[in-house]
């Protein structure tokens, strides 16, 4: 099962509702789940197929439950929520979709960390979890919307090499969608920087842009 942590805003949902469409069971966690049923009858009214496909629980039971785990929180909520389930995150794929974003006169800006990233920061909470970063430059609008048509690559950093290519196999299943490589985690900064510049972009020429990279062939990644 894929669980999704903060699974019941945009992103979490609109991941789950991709993953569900190829046939995987998604548990979406929220910290008040009794409250949140009416997100799980919102996707299976966008697709009567994933009937059955998506249940709502708390943060807690996905970390329980799941094996392969979105973190689709804000980036200010990241600390409180995993240090309450870092125990039970331990030996699971965690994949960071977080982008430390702020906002000025100037418009979007990237919070400083100091770990160099949100997931690195995520994997000195969890030390004993694979943690991996992806997701960040896909708008989570398009990923719930069925008649968006999806044409992103989607970068995926991390340290171990078996986990990336789970993900990246999963990525690449869905229409529209390929994974790439992108190496060690310390990498995921620049991948988080690119998110900045594409909400700028897409202000500026009024669209909803992602990125593809030029190059590489099918059998290089």
């Amino acid at each position: 099962m894929i669980g999704f942590i903060g699974g019941t805003g945009v992103e979490g949902r609109g991941l789950a509702f991709r993953m569900a469409l190829l046939g995987e069971k998604c548990l979406l966690g929220s910290r008040n789940p009794d409250r949140a049923t009416s997100y799980k009858d919102e996707l299976v009214e966008m697709d009567e197929n994933i009937n059955g496909l998506v249940e709502i629980g708390s943060n807690r039971d996905v970390a329980e439950l799941c094996d392969l785990i979105f973190i689709t929180i804000p980036y200010n909520a990241v600390r409180s929520v995993l240090f309450e389930i870092k125990d039970q995150l331990a030996g699971k794929i965690v994949i960071s979709t977080v982008v430390p974003l702020g906002f000025s006169n100037n418009g979007v800006e990237l919070v400083s960390i100091a770990e160099g990233s949100a997931a690195q920061e995520i994997e000195k909470i969890l030390p004993d979890s694979y943690v991996l970063s992806a997701f960040q430059n896909l708008s989570a609008q398009k990923l719930l919307s069925k008649t968006a048509v999806l044409d992103s690559d989607v970068i995926v950093c991390g340290d171990d090499q078996n986990s990336k290519n789970k993900l990246i196999d999963l990525i690449n299943l869905i229409d529209g969608l390929r994974g790439l490589d992108g190496g060690y985690l310390s990498n995921s900064g620049i991948v988080e920087n690119i998110t900045a510049l594409l909400i700028t972009l897409n202000k500026i020429h009024h669209t909803n842009s992602s990125i593809r990279i030029s190059g590489i062939l099918p059998n290089e990644n």
